[in-house]
């Protein structure tokens, strides 16, 4: 094992809401809840989610976690269900229509990634010493549908033009929560999410 090999102590590892899969609590999704997720991405960051905690209990290594909703950017990463907002911010800014391929009120959670940075910082810094710790910390910024993004642009004056043909992405979204419960990540180690939409769709236009 690379961890062991290596003598590891500390390390960060990303998951992401799709742990949760379709039946459980599409509103305000709680920290600790039974999961089923339905893809393969879902299933492959569950089992981590489950590793790391082996690793901790096993290994006594320093292992902290964030589950990540969509993460916005300036930067196209490419295929994503959530990436649609990316690509619709994009096409607003070259003045080209844009074609979602979710249905325009498909409601997600949304962080920013300048937010996510911050996050990851605060956890690894936290103090824990007081108080037990989860291994994989859910956090947001805000919630977004393709049409409230559309607006949003068209409110800062960029009418992009937006054409709907929904495809296979749109199951896995409808598997996906549509908000998620961040409050033990506010009350352990301080999350405070200082983008809104607003502020991330101007970062991403400039």
């Amino acid at each position: 094992m690379i961890i062991i090999k290596h003598k590891i102590q500390r390390l960060f590892w990303p998951s992401s809401i799709p742990v949760y899969g379709r039946d459980k609590n599409p509103i305000n999704a709680p920290q600790q809840v039974g999961m089923n997720p339905l893809a393969i991405y879902g299933v492959s960051k569950l089992a981590s989610e489950k590793l790391i905690m082996y690793y901790h209990y096993k290994y006594n290594i320093d292992i902290h976690s964030l589950r990540l909703p969509g993460v916005l950017s300036s930067d196209l990463v490419g295929g994503g269900t959530t990436d649609y907002a990316i690509e619709m911010v994009q096409a607003a800014k070259n003045r080209i229509p844009y074609t979602c391929f979710l249905a325009p009120q498909t409601e997600l959670p949304m962080v920013y990634i300048d937010d996510v940075i911050m996050a990851m910082q605060k956890l690894m810094e936290a103090d824990f010493s007081t108080h037990q710790r989860t291994h994989s910390y859910n956090i947001m910024g805000f919630r977004l549908t393709p049409r409230k993004l559309e607006d949003q642009l068209k409110k800062m004056g960029f009418p992009v033009v937006v054409n709907y043909n929904i495809d296979y992405r749109q199951q896995i979204a409808e598997s996906w929560p549509q908000t998620i419960d961040d409050q033990l990540a506010k009350k352990d180690w301080g999350w405070t999410p200082k983008f809104d939409l607003k502020r991330s769709v101007k970062r991403m236009l400039s």
